[in-house]
């Protein structure tokens, strides 16, 4: 494997830097499968590939939490970086990219953000002449990182920025929640409003065929007659998901078999959505089939799984529309992976394959380790939001925010954060609806829900609240 060395000075270390998150990328932005090691105060990343790339690692500054951070492109090269410069050099250039793109279009500056660029720019040069002092260079690329990450916050939102110069102003955006215990659906009575005005129930396969063909329905049967499908609109997924704890045990006996694996996800879900068919407003097929979860099974078998569901999901039920959802739409896991489909790729093959798909969820579970999406700024986040939208179908976030996906942000910080992402899921035209994971926050959860046990409003259903009557103002 061909190697990138990095020095990160020690006193920084302890500064949110997670290597075990690092991975490099293309020039295309494809994750390449990464190997990360830290001894020291140097990083050692391989990866199998002598083209140029780019390092993406968490970072953590004052004032803005833990962030994914991207380097500039790096051609491979005997020297040894220094990360804080590199990451700050990175963060600089797409903020200039991002600018340039939306020249001679009616955006420009204001004096207080032209004086902000300046500062960081100053601070950059000053890490740049002082590398023989890592230390020194270091601190001054650290504080121009943290004035360009702040542009980036309050640029982000602006929407010529966001839509590289086409207005695409405030559209009809739904707003949900997930419900995945029957005693939660009673919490929806202290919701007021329009929002949320989607509820997405869920319920594991092996809550529902305890053994094969031995069916027990009463919990959803309750669920289902719990919600106010006057006042909500209700969905049900998703159908099929290789998690270990959505899979009944039994079904293990067969990983490997892929015919005798297919043959019951086939039946349990003809099953499940003739018994339900007319009672949800929207189905999601499946999750996270992108990802490699377990059952023995290689790409191309969860490829053939996923036509399966769609296929027997369409046969009952003919109209109600149908969602298939990715996770981790930035691909983070192949960074650790040698899966040959990109998360957009996997995607792309089911739109093509005209199986009646009438949205494209994509699952974005912030956190901070590589079996999450990593927390990244607005611009990030737009570029994904436009590369996804060319598959021609609306996009529908399904988000969770896992405690440390927020670092050491204060609360006020935090709440800051998740109001601007969803204020900017809320503006633009290709996502037509955002549901958050999960209504109710339980203590045994990593992640922030919007109610607590008793109704309660959390900080994050405030966000959503707010963000969305922004919107429509």
């Amino acid at each position: 494997m061909d190697s990138i060395h990095f020095r990160i000075p020690k006193s920084h270390q302890s500064n949110g830097t997670k290597v075990d998150s690092a991975y490099m990328v293309g020039i295309d932005g494809v994750a390449w499968p990464t190997r990360v090691h830290l001894k020291d105060d140097l990083l050692q990343v391989s990866r199998h590939s002598r083209e140029s790339g780019r390092l993406i690692i968490l970072w953590e500054l004052e004032g803005h939490g833990t962030q994914a951070l991207s380097t500039a492109t790096i051609a491979p090269s005997e020297q040894t970086y220094l990360l804080p410069l590199e990451l700050a050099r990175g963060t600089l250039a797409r903020l200039h990219t991002r600018l340039h793109a939306v020249e001679g279009k009616g955006f420009t500056l204001d004096e207080e953000h032209r004086e902000s660029l300046a500062a960081a720019t100053r601070h950059f040069i000053q890490a740049s002449i002082a590398q023989k002092d890592p230390e020194r260079a270091s601190s001054e690329a650290n504080a121009s990182l943290t004035l360009v990450l702040k542009l980036i916050a309050a640029l982000g939102g602006h929407q010529q920025l966001a839509a590289g110069g086409d207005d695409e102003g405030a559209h009809s955006t739904v707003w949900g929640a997930t419900i995945d215990k029957t005693e939660d659906v009673q919490v929806l009575s202290s919701i007021s409003g329009s929002v949320p005005n989607v509820v997405l129930l869920q319920k594991n396969w092996c809550d529902l065929e305890l053994n094969p063909k031995e069916w027990d329905w009463s919990a959803l049967d309750n669920m289902v007659d719990a919600v106010d499908s006057d006042h909500f609109r209700v969905g049900f997924g998703p159908l099929v998901t290789l998690n270990r704890e959505h899979l009944p045990d039994w079904l293990y006996l067969w990983e490997g078999d892929f015919d005798t694996i297919c043959f019951y996800v086939s039946s349990y879900v003809q099953q499940l959505v003739t018994r339900y068919v007319g009672r949800f407003r929207f189905w999601l097929g499946c999750s996270g089939m992108n990802v490699d979860a377990g059952l023995g099974l290689s790409e191309g078998d969860r490829l053939k799984l996923t036509v399966s569901v769609l296929e027997t999901i369409r046969q009952a039920d003919p109209k109600t529309p149908l969602l298939l959802a990715v996770k981790q739409p930035w691909g983070e896991y192949l960074g650790r992976s040698s899966q040959d489909l990109t998360p957009l790729q996997f995607a792309d093959i089911f739109v093509r394959g005209e199986l009646g798909l009438s949205a494209i969820g994509l699952q974005i579970d912030l956190g901070c380790s590589l079996k999450h999406s990593l927390p990244r700024d607005l611009f990030e986040v737009n570029q994904m939001i436009d590369t996804w939208s060319r598959l021609g179908l609306p996009l529908v976030i399904l988000l969770s925010v896992h405690q440390d996906a927020m670092g050491t942000l204060e609360e006020d910080n935090e709440v800051e954060f998740i109001e601007s992402l969803l204020r900017f899921f809320g503006r633009k035209s290709a996502v037509h609806g955002v549901i958050w994971d999960p209504l109710v926050h339980h203590d045994d959860l990593a992640t922030m829900g919007l109610r607590g046990r008793e109704g309660v409003e959390t900080p994050a259903s405030r966000c959503l609240r707010r963000a969305a009557s922004q919107l429509v103002q």
